[in-house]
């Protein structure tokens, strides 16, 4: 139910709340868009440093290019590639990559 912004019992929510988001709900459940989140990886040390170290570099340049998308500082279209190759050379793909193989391991172990 969370996952579908319900704070407490659905069917409870559903009696007082808002019908057009009761019927959201219902088409993301009966579609399937709701998925269970992801699991929380386990890193090894070196994989922990690293990713720190990215993600805290990711969030800081998303936060900064959302919030001059949004304000209209600067043209989404003409800043987006640009923006993926800063994202990039902080370190997306490496990032990618340590999730995966820490997924990996996550999948491995709870076969």
């Amino acid at each position: 139910q969370f996952r579908i912004g319900a704070l407490q019992d659905y069917e409870y929510e559903k009696a007082w709340g808002n019908p057009k988001a009761s019927e959201w709900a219902e088409m993301y459940m009966q579609n399937g868009y709701i998925v269970d989140p992801m699991p929380t990886l386990k890193y090894t040390k070196e994989e922990n440093r690293k990713i720190q170290k990215i993600n805290s570099q990711l969030n800081m340049a998303v936060k900064e290019m959302n919030q001059k998308w949004i304000l209209g500082a600067v043209d989404f279209n003409k800043t987006y590639d640009e923006f993926l190759k800063r994202l990039n050379e902080i370190g997306l793909q490496e990032a990618i990559e340590i999730n995966q193989k820490a997924y990996d391991r996550f999948v491995g172990s709870s076969n």
